[in-house]
């Protein structure tokens, strides 16, 4: 899910269009089962409609909750999209950094 939330960031520049996130969110009323994105999340697995994700840690600073960081996890390519929105957002920060 992180991928996503990452690929709806607006990007003005770059002339693609913007990534939106399938469904709707979950209602509030009634606290589904599981994690309450995964209806919503195409890396989704069969866990995630069972048991809400554990949290891992990522760095020092940042934690996410998704099965997808379990060592049993299947391994997920991280969509092209993304990895190039990535890149891009390195070589900004480095030209940034040395102005």
């Amino acid at each position: 899910m992180k991928n996503e939330l990452l690929s709806a960031i607006p990007d003005t520049d770059s002339g693609e269009e913007l990534y939106s996130i399938p469904g709707t969110p979950p209602y509030l009323s009634k606290e589904p089962e599981g994690d309450a994105f995964a209806p919503r999340n195409p890396y989704a697995l069969e866990i995630d409609f069972k048991e809400e994700p554990p949290m891992f840690k990522v760095s020092n600073t940042h934690y996410a909750a998704t099965w997808l960081l379990d060592e049993r996890a299947p391994k997920v390519e991280r969509p092209a999209a993304l990895q190039k929105r990535i890149d891009k957002m390195k070589k900004e920060a480095k030209d940034y950094a040395g102005f």
